[in-house]
């Protein structure tokens, strides 16, 4: 084997410079250590394996239950669990409704579009109209519930007697 003074000049200045490391352990764990930014996330997802859910910003995993992952929207609020959520966008739905004097129900269990246009339009004493419009995120969530096929829930409603 020729000796590596012999070689060519050029061939020395392209021959890497091999420092070694004091501990090849230590070599290794910093080029693998992950940034901080990456152990919150890891932290955060480290249940979900590989599909990460797509959440709102402000929505992060915070406690578990039952060996589930379970959310809350704020530290000092009650831990929420994903079958909990539609349940509660329902009830939001409904308060709203009683906001917009039915136009909710009405939209949902698919009243004519004669009679909603009636409810949703009102002319008030100077004969101005004034129309009570919903939000647009809400329109397509009673779209998609009507798709689905929702109803909703009973009101009885008790008649006058004269």
């Amino acid at each position: 084997m020729a000796d590596s003074n012999n070689l060519p000049i050029r061939a020395k200045r392209t021959l890497p410079e091999v420092t070694e490391p004091a501990s090849t352990k230590d070599a290794r764990t910093e080029a693998h250590r992950p940034t901080h930014k990456q152990r919150h996330l890891d932290a955060i997802y480290k249940n979900w394996g590989d599909v990460k859910p797509l959440l709102p910003n402000r929505i992060a995993p915070r406690a578990q239950i039952d060996g589930k992952r379970a959310m809350s929207f704020a530290p000092n609020q009650r831990v929420l669990e994903p079958a909990q959520w539609s349940a509660n966008l329902l009830n939001s739905l409904h308060k709203l409704s009683e906001v917009t004097k039915g136009a909710f129900d009405d939209a949902v269990s698919g009243l004519d579009a004669e009679v909603r246009d009636r409810r949703l339009f009102k002319f008030d004493q100077e004969d101005r109209m004034t129309r009570e419009v919903l939000p647009k995120d809400v329109k397509e969530v009673i779209h998609k519930l009507r798709k689905e096929g929702y109803k909703p829930p009973v009101q009885v409603q008790e008649e006058k007697k004269d």
